[in-house]
């Protein structure tokens, strides 16, 4: 079994992000794909400039956003195996600092 998980923050205007959890999920039995399952997970929030700094803001979208809608993102893929005929996959949960903080090495 093969997963990743990538998160995206958009802005959409000056107060409204939206936070996109995506997901691949796949499996292969003797190198032929058995299952492949792709997800984007979306969700708009609204952040306050006035309140968090642009720092926070940033942890706000790519930690705290995704962390709480993690679960929902669980419940589908295990739902969509489950109703596939695979047997139900019950996703670990990620440490979206440790994931934010990796990627922030990587970039600077």
């Amino acid at each position: 079994m093969g997963l990743d998980v990538s998160v995206v923050a958009n802005g959409l205007n000056e107060d409204h992000f939206e936070v996109v959890l995506n997901t691949k999920l796949s499996a292969k039995q003797d190198e032929k794909v058995a299952f492949l399952i792709e997800l984007a997970f979306s969700t708009i929030v609204q952040i306050n400039k006035d309140i968090l700094t642009s720092n926070q803001t940033e942890s706000v979208l790519l930690v705290d956003v995704p962390q709480n809608a993690f679960p929902f993102l669980r419940a589908i893929i295990y739902n969509l195996m489950r109703d596939g005929g695979l047997p139900p996959f019950n996703l670990a949960p990620i440490n979206f600092e440790a994931l934010y903080q990796q990627n922030k090495k990587n970039v600077h």
